[in-house]
């Protein structure tokens, strides 16, 4: 029988499914153990004995129905948040929070729709994987998963996302589909208008437009839209607009140097995308160190938390890998991230100079076209 999950590295996945309707149990139980051997399911009717299981098992992953009361689906999310934090938080319910009397994302990784797909437990056993790959300390696994308000992806987000994944593109659906997010279509129109980006002459038609981005760099303007819009509520509009405007002056700089660099225009494409993307950590952040002491602040960093979200909303491990910096460019090995390191550096830091030992990288990287480039900056 074939597999359902095509998940790379296997890592053991322990999943906890809590929900008082046993049908939803056993159907989600044989799906997951189905998958293989390396997901182990534990399957419970009582909320109550959750912080017993917590305290004797390493859960990666929790289903929590919403069918048992509000109240008990709300207390189990809060208790995984506060004592298995890097425990990857979803609950079995429609397609949206809205309904709920509480706020479901100050809790919750995934809404997951009714009836549920192999798509959708997929996705979330792929985003989990991602996240068990990762090559973070367990001790910032946990500070990320404390976090509150996340954006949560919305279903209309998911179907353009889809869409932009489809080979071909069905332009009429895409269209159809970004038509109905003004922000969105804003952001796209802009980026398709950029002289920065190459384009010459102007359009406000959407379709041109996504000829003009691309797909990719197009799926990076829905993340970098659908978070600036789900801050909105905590952030000012100031604010909001600073960071997305700082965000795409890393992207249109890092485009910049890769251009000088010659390097391929995939790799052009996946610069700008870093520098884009993070600006969803910076927005998230700024919310995030309101919660911590300063031990803890000192630990994050926008890219991190961009790191974080990007892997729940699925983005492949090259751009989620890529996006994580050093401290310093001599330890970095790939001219892509050198690249992206460089163009944070040059706007967050108008006076910034290249050390010898930058110096030394980027001749050992074959980017010494950027020495001279960096030095009449």
């Amino acid at each position: 029988m074939a597999r359902l999950f095509e998940i790379g590295m296997q890592i053991a996945i322990h999943v906890l499914i809590i929900d008082d309707e046993p049908l939803i149990l056993r159907a989600l139980t044989k799906a997951l153990v189905r998958a293989g051997s390396h997901i182990v399911v534990t399957a419970l009717t009582d909320a109550d004995k959750c912080i017993e299981i917590i305290n004797t098992q390493s859960i990666e992953i929790v289903l929590c129905g919403v069918g048992m009361s509000s109240r008990v689906t709300q207390e189990t999310l809060i208790c995984f948040q506060q004592h298995s934090p890097a425990t990857i938080r979803c609950i079995l319910k429609g397609t949206s929070f809205d309904d709920l009397p509480w706020q479901a994302d100050e809790m919750a990784h995934f809404c997951l729709a009714k009836p549920f797909t192999y798509t959708q437990l997929r996705h979330v056993m792929q985003c989990t994987q991602r996240l068990l790959n990762l090559a973070i300390a367990p001790e910032l696994k946990n500070l990320l998963g404390k976090m509150k308000g996340l954006p949560v992806i919305r279903q209309q987000v998911i179907q353009i996302t889809n869409a932009l994944l489809q080979k071909p593109v069905n332009f009429e659906v895409l269209i159809g589909l970004i038509s109905h997010e003004p922000l969105l279509s804003s952001k796209l129109i802009q980026a398709a208008n950029s002289a920065l980006l190459g384009f010459a002459s102007e359009t406000t038609n959407l379709q041109q437009a996504l000829i003009r981005v691309g797909t990719s760099l197009c799926r990076a303007l829905v993340v970098n839209s659908e978070v600036q819009s789900h801050y909105q509520k905590i952030l000012s509009n100031k604010l909001l607009a600073t960071i997305s405007d700082h965000a795409f002056a890393r992207a249109t700089q890092a485009k910049v140097f890769a251009k000088k660099a010659h390097l391929s225009s995939q790799s052009q494409d996946i610069v700008f995308l870093l520098g884009l993307l993070s600006g969803v950590g910076s927005m998230a952040l700024y919310v995030l160190v309101k919660e911590l002491n300063e031990g803890e602040q000192t630990l994050l960093s926008e890219e991190l938390i961009s790191v974080y979200i990007l892997n729940l909303w699925g983005f492949s491990e090259q751009i989620t890998q890529a996006m994580l910096l050093p401290k310093t460019l001599s330890q970095i090995t790939d001219p892509i991230i050198a690249i992206h390191f460089l163009a944070r550096e040059v706007v967050q830091t108008p006076e910034f100079e290249l050390t010898e030992g930058d110096i030394q990288a980027l001749e050992n990287l074959d980017l010494v076209v950027l020495i001279q480039e960096l030095v009449t900056i």
